[in-house]
């Protein structure tokens, strides 16, 4: 086990992803809703990295070297709309996440998803209704 602040967790996301929607309130979040292995401390809290990243990436880790695009599931679904000829809609987006191929999590009312797997389950998607 690996442990890192919960900053150090939102750096590394932030140096690889301008975009990305993770901060350090909804990281310790997600670390008690999936129970990441963590200490709590006055001032900081110690997650493992190794079982965040396998959480959050289930199907990539520690294979893939980047760590994943993480966005509110309205942003993403923007993302996916500007870079692709084929647009989804929001229902397309919610039948993704009801397959379960796709790492999502609520905070504070808001979905938020891996953006890497919900694009390619949008293009599946997508190819299925086409065809």
């Amino acid at each position: 086990m690996r442990f890192v602040t919960s900053g150090y967790l939102q750096r590394l996301f932030a140096e690889q992803d301008k975009e990305t929607i993770l901060r350090r309130p909804n990281i310790r979040r997600f670390v008690l809703q999936y129970k990441v292995p963590c200490e709590q401390h006055k001032k900081a809290w110690l997650i493992d990295f190794d079982a965040f990243m396998k959480a959050i990436a289930p199907k990539k880790y520690p294979v893939q070297e980047d760590v994943p695009k993480v966005r509110r599931i309205e942003n993403a679904l923007k993302e996916y709309n500007a870079s692709h000829k084929q647009k989804a809609t929001m229902d397309d987006v919610k039948a993704c996440l009801k397959r379960g191929n796709v790492f999502y999590y609520s905070y504070r009312g808001r979905a938020i998803v891996n953006y890497d797997e919900l694009e390619i389950e949008l293009r599946k998607l997508i190819r299925l209704k086409q065809a």
